[in-house]
């Protein structure tokens, strides 16, 4: 019995030898090291999509953590970090001015040259150098968005009626469904970014895209190019539901998806609200037919690009990640999550509510958003609203639009 106690005795000295040794083992052996980067986009309503992929890349890529960050008033949050000096890595912006601006800031890496370009699809590419008003990128336009004439199949279908190819067409599928009692589109220009869905498109197929090329060296050279896509705009207040004004975004949707217009102006992000209102309706979407003498392009913005910080201290890792976001499963899983579409050059699926559009996707057959060129103190939405609400001159729109781009400019001009 004793002897038995003395070999415990042993066994728990042992024990605690062996312990202490680990201890000194555990603290003197520098632990396998790792980097931590962050990926920063400025769409909350994503976050679930893009930590799902962060999940996926940090279970391939163990030695790499990747931080979310997916702030509300996102473009405020990253103005007041630029300033601060806390730059995240990866950054995703919509493709607009204050990409542009960041850009021209010389806070991301130039990507130019960079071999992860080839697999855009060029119109895209080309897109963003038209955005940045340069030969150089320095982002890659990881989506799309498009925007056109979402229409209700099953009542198209029952009115035996055609998708409308010219403009002349549209108002005159329009005014037959007026002098029949129905309601052609319906309209929320309560909320003044939603007249752009008109605008855009209008502007996008009938004026010159040099148009576009907004310095304050161009400011008044192409007012009379405004002249055709305004009178447009104004006359489809008179085949809506009436004091258009009155509604908003989601009071459209709304009305849309029950039933109560034939058609309605607005993109692809309008899509999973409308099946959400009414998971039965059966949709489409057709290219909003601008002109007349040739076939409309469809509108298409790039919705997110994503750049490299020019600062980051882990570019490997960094770029690394966004290899990762535009693997083919990885990819795929962000479009149909966030009913997104495809910039790549391969050939893509599309949902089959776009069906439509998607022959000028892939051909690449799209003009850039107007609404995207515009430096993005000008506030050109609401304007369209005055312009609309009080019945003003396309003169009066371009006083006002080259007032606000003197100040925001300066009078001198950059040079470009």
């Amino acid at each position: 019995m004793k002897k038995s106690r003395q070999i415990y005795i042993w066994i728990i000295i042992a024990a605690a030898v062996l312990i202490a040794l680990f201890s000194i083992w555990a603290v003197r052996t520098p632990k396998k090291k790792g980097v931590s980067i962050e990926l920063f986009v400025f769409k909350p309503e994503a976050t679930a999509t893009f930590q799902s992929l962060i999940n996926g890349f940090e279970k391939q890529n163990p030695n790499i953590h990747v931080e979310l960050s997916a702030p509300g008033g996102a473009y405020t949050v990253l103005k007041t970090r630029m300033v601060k000096g806390r730059v995240p890595d990866l950054i995703g912006l919509g493709g607009e001015q204050y990409y542009v601006d960041y850009a021209k800031a010389d806070v991301f890496k130039n990507l130019t040259h960079d071999p992860i370009l080839k697999q855009f699809s060029p119109s895209y590419v080309a897109n963003m150098k038209f955005l940045e008003k340069s030969s150089q990128i320095h982002g890659v336009p990881y989506a799309a968005n498009v925007s056109g004439v979402l229409y209700n199949k099953t009542l198209f279908e029952k009115s035996g009626l055609k998708i409308p190819q010219t403009w002349n067409e549209f108002i005159a599928l329009c005014q037959k469904l007026k002098a029949e009692g129905k309601t052609p589109l319906y309209l929320g220009y309560k909320d003044d970014w939603t007249i752009q869905q008109a605008f855009n498109p209008l502007a996008g197929n009938l004026m010159k895209a040099r148009a576009f090329n907004i310095t304050a060296a161009t400011i008044g050279k192409y007012d009379a190019e405004y002249n055709r896509p305004l009178q447009k705009l104004r006359q489809l207040d008179q085949y809506s539901q009436g004091d258009v004004f009155s509604y908003n975004y989601n009071d459209a949707t709304s009305a849309f998806a029950n039933g109560k217009s034939y058609m309605y102006l607005q993109g692809n992000w309008a899509i999973p609200l409308i099946k959400q209102v009414n998971p039965k309706i059966n949709l489409g979407m057709f290219t909003f037919p601008a002109n007349n003498s040739k076939p409309s392009k469809s509108v298409s913005g790039i919705d997110i690009v994503f750049s490299i910080s020019k600062k980051t201290k882990h570019y490997a890792a960094t770029r690394k990640l966004l290899t990762y976001l535009l693997a083919k499963q990885s990819y795929q899983k962000y479009l149909k999550q966030q009913f997104a579409l495809s910039t790549l050059k391969k050939a893509n699926t599309y949902p089959a509510s776009i069906s439509d559009v998607v022959p000028n996707l892939r051909k690449g057959r799209i003009t850039m958003s107007p609404q995207y060129m515009y430096p993005t103190e000008l506030q050109i939405p609401s304007m369209l609203q005055a312009y609309l609400v009080n019945h003003e001159k396309t003169k009066t729109f371009t006083n006002q639009m080259n007032s606000g781009l003197k100040n925001i400019l300066g009078p001198e001009g950059d040079g470009e």
